[in-house]
């Protein structure tokens, strides 16, 4: 049986400028902080070689904040934070709800 681990950096430096960058708020402010190469390449190394392999393993402050995060909403409050708002709004909310301080 095969198994598939997911690590999940959100925006990684210098790969993102030879691939397709996804747009929007989120991905303009996460390039001010993007995780570094090496570190995703640690987590996928140990992500590759564990005994006991987890589903997803974070890299960066970033990740972290977003899993911490919506561990603490509902998920009324959680899908509320995909709607249409503007950047302020935004902002603010992912100020309130993750910790970003961008």
């Amino acid at each position: 049986m095969a198994h598939i681990s997911y690590p999940e950096p959100c925006v990684i430096v210098e790969l993102c400028e030879t691939t397709a960058v996804p747009s929007g708020l989120f991905y303009q402010m996460q390039m001010k902080t993007p995780s570094q190469q090496a570190d995703v390449a640690r987590v996928i190394h140990e992500a590759v070689t564990a005994k006991e392999p987890r589903l997803r393993y974070l890299v960066g402050d970033d990740a972290e904040r977003l899993v911490a995060g919506r561990q603490r909403l509902t998920d009324e409050e959680y899908v509320a934070t995909g709607r249409l708002m503007p950047d302020t709004e935004y902002l603010d909310l992912m100020r309130q709800q993750y910790g970003f301080q961008w």
